[in-house]
Order: C-alpha cells, then sequence, then structure tokens
C-alpha cells in the first residue's frame, strides 16, 4: 500500500427515538462529529455554484443473514451451495431499502431539482449525489470551505471546522432512520503518504524485481489466458487521489517483457500530467504483464472512499470480478462502523463472486504511541475479513533471468504488515494455523496486540525493488503495492482455468487456501518489527504474522484452487 493513509473519514449518523413531544427538537439534532481535522485547515470559503459530490449510504437490511450466506455456503468448499453466487438484484432485496424509502431520501436530497444529480446504486442502499455548495449548505446547515494540507496535492471542499473538529452535519428525522452515513461533507481524510520509490538498488534489501524474474522464480506460465475473456478473467486495479499512469508505459513495458500491448479501460479519471504517476504506473504494468493478455481495468476515484469504490463497481455491468487494493491505513484511523460498513461492501462483493486482494501495508506491525510504541496498528482493509491481505518478501541474492535458482528462500520483508485486528474478529477458516503460530515462542507481548483479531497477510509475494516505467524512465517501486496485483494476477489466470472448465468464479478465495496442503513456499525468515516497538513477528514455519501462508508456486497454487 505504500501505506496510503488515505482513507475519508465518515460522520455517522446517530439514529435517535424521541416522544412525540420532543419530534421537533429531534429534527434539529446533528449527527455526531466523531473526526479530528488531521492537520487540515480551513482556507475560504466555497463559491455558492461550485458543485460538491458526496454519497449517503443508506441502512442495509440483513447483515447477519448475508455474513451467514456469505461465510457458511458461498465460500465454504465443503457445502453444496459453494459458488452459487447472488445476482445483483438478490442482493439488492437482501440488503437494499424499498423502493418508497429510497424515494423518501432522494425527496429530501432534492433529486431531480436544477443542479441536483442523484444515482441510486444498484444495491439500492447508497445514493451518489451532485448539486452546488449553496444547496448542500442549505441542506445540511453547514458551511462550507476549501481545506488544505501542507502535504496534499490539492484542497478539498468540507464544512468549516470547529476548533480542530470536524464540523456536525444535519439529517431530518424524517430520513433519519434510513440513512447510515454521509460521506465528502464534513469528513477530512488523512492525506496519503506514497510509494517508496528510488532509482538505486541498495535502500531496500533483496535484488530488482522484474516480470520475468517473477514468472521464473513462481514458475508463472507464459501464455495468459486459455479462453476467451470473461469478466472473471478480467483483472482491475483500485486507484485514488490522482493517482494515474500513462498508456505509453504500459504499452512500453509490456512490450519489453513479452506481454500483449492492450489499452487499460479506465472508470474514472486518468489524467498522468497532473497526478501522482508511481502507485498507477506499478499497479498497470505488473498486472498487464503477468496476466499477459487478460483486459486491465481501473477504477479510479479522486478520494479515499471504498464505499464509494465498492458500489461503483457493483453497479457497473460486466465488471471485472478481481481486484486489487493497493491502498490502506491504520485500521484505528477508522471509526469501527465506518470499517464495519465498508468491510460489509466487502461482504456484499464476495456474495456476487468477487475477489479482493488488499496490500496489508508497508511498516510492519506499526504503532499508535507519539513517543513510544503504543500498541500495533494493524492495516485497513486488509483487516477486513472479506479481502485477502497480501504481505511481502524479498529475494536476497540476484542471479540473472536465464540461471535464476528457484531454490532460493525468499525473506520477509521488515516493512510487510502484518499483526491482528482490533475490530474483526478471526474467521473460522484461519482459527487453527492462527492459533498454531499464536502458541509459539518469539512472539511480541500481547500487550501489543489482539490475541483474537483477524490475522494478516493471509499469503505474501515479492515485494521490493520493482522495476517500474514512468514517463519512460526505469524507476524502482517497493512495497505490498508491488506483492498484491502480482498475487492478484495469478488468481485472475486461475479464474479463467476453473471458468473454462464450466467451474465458478474464486469468489472470496482465503477459506480455500487456508486449507489447502501447500501453496509454494512457506517463509520461515523474517520478522517485520516497527523501529518504535521492542519486538515485531517473527517469519515461522506455518502461517505467520508477516508474510501469511508463504509465497505461491503456480503448480501449487493451481492444485489449490482449481478444481
Amino acid at each position: 500500500t505504500k501505506n496510503k493513509k488515505t482513507m475519508s473519514k465518515i460522520i455517522i449518523i446517530i439514529v435517535a427515538i424521541a416522544a412525540t413531544t420532543a419530534a421537533a427538537a429531534a429534527s434539529e439534532q446533528p449527527t455526531a462529529a466523531w473526526r479530528l481535522g488531521n492537520g487540515w485547515s480551513s482556507s475560504h470559503r466555497a463559491s455558492g455554484d461550485e458543485i460538491v459530490k458526496f454519497g449517503v449510504a443508506l441502512r442495509q437490511r440483513n447483515v447477519a443473514e448475508l455474513q451467514a450466506l456469505v461465510d457458511e455456503e458461498l465460500s465454504n468448499p465443503t457445502h453444496s451451495n459453494y459458488a452459487g453466487y447472488l445476482q445483483v438484484s438478490d442482493l439488492a432485496a437482501l440488503v437494499g431499502r424499498a423502493d418508497e424509502e429510497v424515494e423518501k431520501v432522494k425527496d429530501w436530497l432534492g433529486c431531480g431539482q436544477k443542479q441536483t444529480k442523484c444515482l441510486v446504486s444498484a444495491t439500492k442502499d447508497y445514493v451518489r449525489v451532485e448539486m452546488t455548495v449553496a444547496r448542500a449548505e442549505q441542506l445540511f446547515r453547514v458551511e462550507l470551505f476549501h481545506h488544505t494540507h501542507e502535504r496534499a496535492r490539492a484542497s478539498v471542499v468540507r464544512a468549516k471546522m470547529v476548533g480542530q473538529e470536524c464540523a456536525e452535519v444535519f439529517v431530518p428525522a424524517e430520513v433519519r432512520a434510513l440513512v447510515d452515513m454521509v460521506l465528502n461533507i464534513a469528513d477530512l481524510p488523512p492525506v496519503p503518504t506514497h510509494s517508496a520509490s528510488t532509482n538505486t538498488l541498495g535502500d531496500f534489501p533483496g535484488i530488482n524485481i522484474t516480470p520475468a524474474i517473477i514468472r521464473k522464480y513462481y514458475n508463472v506460465p507464459t501464455t495468459g489466458l486459455a479462453n476467451k475473456p470473461v469478466p472473471a478473467s478480467t483483472a482491475s486495479l483500485a486507484e485514488f487521489e490522482q493517482a494515474y499512469f500513462y498508456q505509453t508505459d504500459v504499452d512500453a513495458f509490456e512490450k519489453k517483457f513479452g506481454a500483449a500491448i492492450r489499452n487499460v479501460t479506465v472508470v474514472g479519471i486518468n489524467d498522468p500530467d497532473k497526478g501522482y504517476l508511481g502507485e498507477a504506473s506499478l499497479d498497470t504494468q505488473y498486472m498487464a504483464a503477468m496476466t499477459v493478455n487478460a483486459p486491465v481495468w481501473v477504477f479510479s476515484l479522486d478520494q479515499f472512499d471504498l464505499v464509494a469504490w465498492a458500489q461503483e463497481i457493483m453497479s457497473t455491468k460486466n465488471a471485472p470480478l478481481i481486484h486489487s487494493v493497493s491502498w490502506g491505513s491504520a485500521e484505528s484511523g477508522f471509526d469501527l462502523a465506518q470499517a464495519t460498513r465498508i468491510n460489509t461492501e466487502f461482504m456484499k462483493m464476495a456474495s456476487l463472486g468477487y475477489t479482493l486482494a488488499c496490500a496489508s501495508g508497508d511498516s510492519g506491525t506499526d504503532h499508535s504511541g507519539l513517543f513510544s510504541c503504543g500498541h500495533f496498528e494493524p492495516t485497513f482493509p486488509a483487516s477486513s475479513p472479506y479481502c485477502l491481505a497480501v504481505g511481502g518478501t524479498y529475494l536476497p541474492t540476484a542471479p540473472t533471468d536465464t540461471d535464476m535458482d528457484d531454490t532460493v528462500a525468499e525473506i520477509g520483508w521488515s516493512g510487510s504488515g502484518g499483526g491482528f485486528s482490533n475490530y474483526f474478529a478471526q474467521p473460522k477458516w484461519q482459527q487453527s494455523v492462527v492459533a498454531t503460530y499464536q502458541s509459539q515462542s518469539g512472539l511480541p507481548s500481547t500487550q501489543y496486540w489482539n490475541k483474537t483479531g483477524r490475522g494478516s497477510p493471509d499469503v505474501s509475494a515479492l515485494a521490493t525493488n520493482f522495476q517500474v516505467l514512468s514517463h519512460g524512465y526505469m524507476g524502482s517501486i517497493t512495497g505490498t503495492s508491488a506483492a498484491t496485483p502480482t498475487y492478484a494476477a495469478l488468481l485472475t489466470l486461475i479464474n479463467d482455468i476453473r471458468v473454462g472448465k464450466g467451474g465458478k468464479p474464486l469468489g472470496l478465495v482465503a477459506p480455500l487456501l487456508y486449507q489447502a496442503k501447500t501453496l509454494g513456499q512457506d517463509i520461515t525468515s523474517g520478522n517485520n518489527r516497527d523501529p518504535s516497538c521492542p519486538a515485531g513477528f517473527p517469519a515461522l514455519q506455518g502461517w505467520d504474522a508477516i508474510t501469511g501462508l508463504g509465497t505461491p508456486q503456480w503448480s501449487d497454487l493451481l492444485q489449490a484452487l482449481s478444481s
């Protein structure tokens, strides 16, 4: 992720049951303003005719039933309904709001009025809205200002801060029971830190990595898709915060490493002359190279809003089923309700057959303390059980492409994000291997981590010194953002084989991975200690909290997943 600390923070709507005599007062109650300003400062008042874009997340129904369906049936290889994925209409009927309820929210928003645009998601639990600043100020009873940050590339329009805290927004009593969250009106996101990059070998451990080395080391076939491309064998990348790429760089990279040259399909904006090139260049070049000839998409959003990202995908006809997410932040940077909503969006995607891979972070265990360790900080969304968390390794020696010795042991990279969630419990499919790991000696004191939390990463792949073209110049990028599209590319190729045999897409793939005898190489060397902490998690035999189940070998991964 290069630990991009970008997630938009959300104002949580408190639903109060008021007495009839208090109805008028209840209509005046604000939503809770939980979040601090994250270093942003109010600058100048936004013009009334500027357009502001935001989302209204509706309160979902039957979430417990959805979780049971995904966990116990759709992702359970031993169940008769394994991979019996829902249609979007089925999902909308399960979790979405009734048509009349959606219309009630739209009426409140003024959808259809001049200069107000609304789009209801396919799952009927989210409304994307565009309106003028003047109208939004009236609707939410706030004053909208441009806000700046010394490390941000652009200002954002939000409600004027109250001291160092986000402002409150208002939702009237008649729709409050239907509204879960309002995004991008008052919340101020943390500013991202981008990919660690260098043009010289030595700043990060390990040899320089290219697609040719990955193919040789993991024994990945160079033939690409064996069947006609379908959504199941199409890969997609998530990009936020003006992370763009040059198509000419992708073309030159594919030509250099023997992949088919094809245009990347972009949903959203890609303006490389005005954005940041590192992340999207890495993602598109390695996804395209490793899949050889599979279609590659990018879903690009201005802000790191994972609810909007998930809703966009689920509302897009024939969207790819494999998604690589190289973005994340410390889990504690998200309110529990906010992280839970995102987790539910990922659960919904799993019910439709989507496979998500999330970078586990680039700060090892990370830490919460200002002048001391505090406690370990897992990375979200990788800590969501419904996203495959991908950690990082490196190759210590430098054989050439032609004499690559695939018996060279990878080492767990010290920056590989790993640990245990403070928000989400261990899913059933990993409880046994996590218990084995936690029973061993040499682990950090449990004063720093939550023994019952979801463990990450699930798997890992090479992550250091990836060679990337940027505006025609080759440079080096390091992070689990490199490992994640690499692993997602292999899953794309396996989806092609499964569907080609008449089978179903992988969907939530973790349960299948955890029941496999082997996926490739078990990493037993490395430690992800944060410099501010006394210890980190060591790589040990079996699953561990730095490299997960280890790195892939194509034949082992194929055997585990292709049936």
